[in-house]
């Protein structure tokens, strides 16, 4: 008696066994890359719980797993998933996007008239980018010798993301002391943009004009300027430029002359003066 519930032991045992190991599906007829050390090449593959069970030839795994979920997968290729974390394979198609009108493909036979399809077009989209560089290399060269500040600004979220070498200069920064920055994060412009509300007027108003703007610069100097703001796009998203006009001298030049004016006023004696043809100017 025990040697029979023995063997009935040992034969439930191989039934759950065989029972564990009979795959959900099977896929037959195809190419399927393993992608193992050899690069090995089956015909059938065998799948239990979304892993391989088993890989082979067509008849020895449908003949080792009689079950009717089968695939005639018909000569197709099959390459395991993949599970991609870094980004790789994504920036590649999308950089493999750029070639959507590339041709079509299908009669090409060999990868050496795929790469000459490649060059072709490489050789076109470069002859497209000259005339777009040379106006990005004319406005580069406009904004690095201006004799104006220039501030370009993300209009959604008001960081700095570009500054020429004259508004540095004026202020006293590195380029890399603003550039990056919440406006309102730089002590130069605590008058433009106090806060974050204050810079939603800007958003909003797209254009903003100060005639007579005092600036601090990074040593503490005072600098009056003209301030201008504009709102423009740039692929389809919208900067702002804000151009900062020195106007120091000129503030100074004004004051120097209602000094003169007020002393000359102050004067007890007559003074004329005239311009070179004698007419009279004050």
């Amino acid at each position: 008696m025990t040697s029979i519930k023995f063997i009935l032991i040992i034969l439930l045992a191989l039934i759950l066994t065989s029972c564990s190991k009979s795959p959900d599906v099977i896929y037959y007829n195809g190419k399927i890359h393993t992608l193992d050390s050899d690069n090995t090449v089956v015909e059938a593959i065998a799948v239990k719980d979304g892993k391989i069970l088993e890989l082979g030839k067509n008849d020895d795994i449908r003949n080792k797993y009689k079950i009717d979920n089968c695939i005639d997968l018909q000569g197709k290729v099959v390459i395991p998933g993949f599970i991609e974390s870094d980004g790789s394979l994504v920036e590649f198609s999308l950089e493999l996007s750029r070639f959507n009108n590339l041709g079509d493909l299908r009669n090409c036979t060999k990868v050496s008239q795929i790469i000459k399809l490649v060059e072709e077009k490489i050789q076109e989209m470069e002859k497209e980018r000259l005339p777009l560089l040379d106006s990005e290399k004319r406005y580069r060269r406009l904004f690095e010798s201006a004799k104006d500040g220039i501030l370009i600004l993300d209009a959604e979220t008001g960081m700095v993301v570009d500054v020429n070498p004259f508004l540095l200069h004026l202020l006293g920064y590195s380029y890399d002391a603003l550039c990056g920055k919440y406006i309102w994060e730089i002590g130069a412009f605590k008058d433009i943009a106090a806060s974050k509300d204050a810079f939603k007027t800007l958003q909003e108003n797209e254009y903003i004009r100060y005639e007579d703007l005092p600036l601090e610069t990074n040593a503490g100097h005072a600098a009056a300027v003209e301030f201008v703001s504009n709102v423009y796009l740039v692929d389809h998203h919208k900067v702002i430029q804000c151009n900062i006009r020195d106007i120091t001298e000129r503030k100074r030049a004004e004051a120097e002359r209602k000094r003169l004016a007020t002393a000359i006023g102050q004067v007890a004696d007559a003074i004329v003066m005239t311009d070179p043809q004698g007419v009279i100017q004050f």
